[in-house]
């Protein structure tokens, strides 16, 4: 089954209309949520003001952070900083308590009998400000005299840090070349189609609470509401229902969670909050904001010495989970290049402005643009052709597994387990074309159209540990099932896990059933995040399907007595080879297993038909990307057309290479949509200006030619799949391919592009600025 391009299980629910998400689970009579958010980036609260509201019909309380404290064991939603990053003052409160940090930070919370009567409630909630200076740009944020963005800190700098191997000195001092630039990588959000929400199901016969949530992390959210609530967890269950789409913002708990959570408890009623598209532009996590200075230093021959620069990192307000987004640029910054000495100044700033962690590539998408870039820029300068001086610094093949002088934010040492990087480049340049395309771009500009073509890189470090679990169980109805922390959220994962348990037990991957992010069917479980599941979880279901197989297998030599080698494992039974009418059941062997009083089992064998695994891994497998897209650019209006995109990628082995497609295509979209359209922007208090989709843009179907797709299956020696991730792969290299091939039609504008999006605007901007600087 594996490798096998199966339709998706999961597809003819959803696309039938019979998918169950987070607003779909039926709750008897629960008290519906709307939160009181503040309109300022920074404020006081002098007082709020709640009679108006509470005396609207309907209405059955409106809740400050004083009102909740009762039912909470936490004042503030306090975590593990397991970086060592000092967060004790950045994390967030349930609701502002006493002052606000950014718009959209939830003030108050108003529950009534519908979702009608609880906005218009919350219309009525009056606050009483005092508005305060705020930061709204990290780089004036980082100065020492900037306001802070809120009066326990003392700086807004939180943490900074130093990443550094080889002798930078002499690289720089010993250069031929050396070439500096500047970049910026905006802010974007995630936008999935569902956006977040959360239904408590309050049981009053045990006082018991069924979390339904829309969440990539069961477990966290578990274990986050049991230590803040002082929940009792024998009475905490979270189920994920469908979820319509993560991307990163999922895997955090907010603020709105445990509001809610808490309002249930204290109120003995079952509460339901489901976020509208405004509150995800308001208060759903967003990234990419980072600002760059860099130095590359070259020898003679394009061969790179050295890379050194700083980074700054915009935080937002507060820390949702632990901050390593920075660190996951600088130490991925070197990419799948060979270069032998490397210094990166980090530094984390918050900024009056919603809080930031991950979104589809968590820190990866902003150092391969700006590293793509700086080799752009030195191609140029050295008249060298940019493949080729890609190619004289690709690590070979040859030196794999490769091992990067640094560490991950774990502690343990970067080794690329497996690739064959300038293979992947010879792949694409002869799948694009590269070598004809100056002749096409000559023709092209004959006739007044400006035609580019851009390459570019990427690395991402798949499968994050240290485990996820697999529970693989056969009953003797002869149901197969499968139970895991990983988390479904529209990326085909109970498919993949259904073929994999499948190609183990000799069954069609619809006689399994997968259950995931559901904590009363594991204990334990990380979730989804990281390109990681199906390394780890994919793992874990493969090595306990293995097991059951073998004890299948045991128990059915002794129930049919033959040799076990003599048995064969096809269509749910297990069959003697060349005898075939000799067989037993999956679900006859599961009876017997469940036991009878008084009678034994067959000798080495134990109850149940099932095994448990929690496949372990502390090493990253690294999977690997190039991309490259031809564009034409319209330098009246500035409009940037997509004529074509070639990615290749190596995931190592693809379980089921249909659903890498479409992962693929999204992640693609998902970068496309950086490169060229999306924006969250602010002005310079932290006020936010685009906060609806006509303010912010994202792709659409005319946005994109066909994707063309190749894979190089390279298998990681680190898994028993030999898998590597592919969630977030494509979207790593896609702004920096597109704005490549930008760059590359306005050459003879001599523009030079160091951020992203790339909007018509700032493109007639800098085509303007280029032709007068030529004058």
């Amino acid at each position: 089954m594996i490798g096998l391009r199966l339709p998706r299980l999961e597809d003819h629910a959803l696309l039938t209309g019979r998918g169950c998400f987070v607003d779909d689970v039926a709750i008897a009579e629960p008290l519906h949520a709307a939160f009181v958010r503040s309109p300022h980036p920074h404020a006081l609260i002098r007082a709020v003001h709640t009679d108006k509201a509470r005396a609207l019909p309907g209405v059955s309380a409106v809740l400050t952070l004083d009102d909740i404290a009762p039912a909470m064991a936490k004042r503030r939603m306090v975590r593990t900083s397991n970086s060592g990053t000092p967060l004790d003052r950045c994390w967030a409160f349930a609701l502002a308590d006493g002052e606000v940090s950014y718009v959209g930070e939830p003030t108050a919370l108003v529950l009534a009998t519908n979702r009608y009567v609880a906005e218009d409630a919350a219309a009525l909630v009056e606050v009483d400000y005092d508005v305060l200076a705020s930061a709204g740009d990290c780089r004036k944020a980082a100065l020492a005299d900037a306001p802070v963005v809120r009066r326990e800190v003392s700086s807004n700098v939180i943490s900074s840090y130093r990443l550094r191997y080889g002798d930078i000195e002499a690289a720089f001092r010993d250069a031929a070349h050396i070439f500096r630039e500047s970049f910026w990588p905006h802010r974007g959000a995630a936008h999935p189609i569902e956006g977040r929400g959360i239904a408590v199901e309050h049981r009053k016969s045990d006082g018991s609470l069924v979390v339904y949530a829309s969440t990539q992390k069961a477990h966290d959210l578990f274990n986050t509401l049991t230590s803040l609530l002082g929940l009792d967890e024998n009475r905490l269950r979270i189920a994920t229902p469908d979820v319509g789409g993560g991307f990163g913002p999922k895997l955090c708990v907010y603020a709105e969670d445990v509001a809610v959570v808490a309002a249930a408890k204290l109120l003995g009623r079952s509460v339901k909050w489901i976020e509208d598209r405004r509150e995800h532009f308001l208060g759903a996590v967003q990234e990419r904001d980072q600002h760059w200075s860099m130095e590359i230093a070259l020898d003679a021959a394009g061969r790179i010495l050295g890379l050194r620069g700083r980074l700054l990192h915009d935080l937002g307000a507060y820390a949702l989970q632990d901050v390593n987004l920075p660190y996951n640029s600088a130490s991925t910054l070197t990419g799948p290049y060979a270069i032998s000495a490397f210094t990166m100044e980090v530094a984390i700033t918050l900024t009056n402005k919603v809080p930031v962690s991950s979104v589809r590539g968590a820190g990866y998408p902003q150092a391969s643009f700006v590293m793509e870039r700086l080799m752009d820029i030195a191609a140029h300068e050295l008249r060298l052709d940019r493949a080729e001086l890609r190619r004289r610094n690709l690590i070979p093949a040859t030196k794999m597994p490769y091992t990067k002088p640094l560490k991950t934010r774990a502690g343990a040492t970067i080794v690329y387990d497996s690739g064959d990087y300038p293979a992947c480049q010879a792949a694409i340049l002869a799948a694009v074309g590269w070598d004809g395309f100056s002749t096409r771009q000559a023709a092209a500009r004959a006739q007044g159209r400006l035609i580019g073509l851009g390459l570019a890189h990427a690395m991402k470090g798949t499968g994050r540990g240290p485990f996820e679990s697999g529970v693989v169980r056969i009953s003797p109805s002869g149901r197969i099932s499968v139970y895991t922390g990983a988390a479904a959220m529209g990326q085909g994962l109970k498919t993949a896990l259904a073929q994999i348990c499948a190609s183990e037990l000799g069954v069609a991957p619809h006689a399994v059933q997968v259950i995931s992010g559901d904590t009363a069917a594991v204990p334990v479980g990380l979730g989804g995040f990281a390109s990681r599941q199906t390394v780890t979880a994919g793992s874990s279901v493969l090595l306990a399907a293995r097991a059951v197989a073998r004890k299948a297998r045991k128990l059915a030599s002794h129930v049919l007595e033959v040799a076990e080698n003599d048995l064969e494992l096809a269509d749910g039974r297990l069959r003697v080879a060349g005898a075939h009418q000799l067989n037993v059941s999956l679900g006859e062997l599961a009876r017997i297993l469940q036991g009878a009083p008084g009678y034994g089992f067959p000798p080495g064998m134990e109850p149940a038909l099932q095994e448990t695994c929690h496949f372990r891994t502390d090493a990253l497998a690294y999977a690997n990307a190039c991309h490259a897209a031809e564009v034409e650019v319209d330098v009246e209006t500035g409009e940037v057309s997509i004529l074509r995109y070639v990615a290749l990628q190596d995931s190592g082995i693809l379980v089921n290479p249909l659903i890498v497609d479409g992962q693929l295509h999204g992640g693609i979209a998902h970068g496309i949509g950086n490169a060229v359209l999306e924006r969250m922007e602010y002005d310079d208090a932290g006020q936010p200006l685009t906060t609806n989709f006509a303010e912010y843009l994202l792709p659409t179907a005319p946005t994109f030619p066909m994707f063309e797709t190749l894979y190089k299956q390279t298998p990681s020696p680190l898994n028993p799949l030999g898998a590597k991730g592919a969630g977030e792969v494509g979207t790593i290299p896609a702004a920096a391919a597109v704005i490549s091939a930008v760059e590359d039609a306005l050459r003879p504008y001599g523009v030079r592009i160091t951020r992203y999006p790339v909007t018509p605007v700032l493109l007639r901007e800098l085509i303007e600025n280029a032709t007068r600087r030529s004058l």
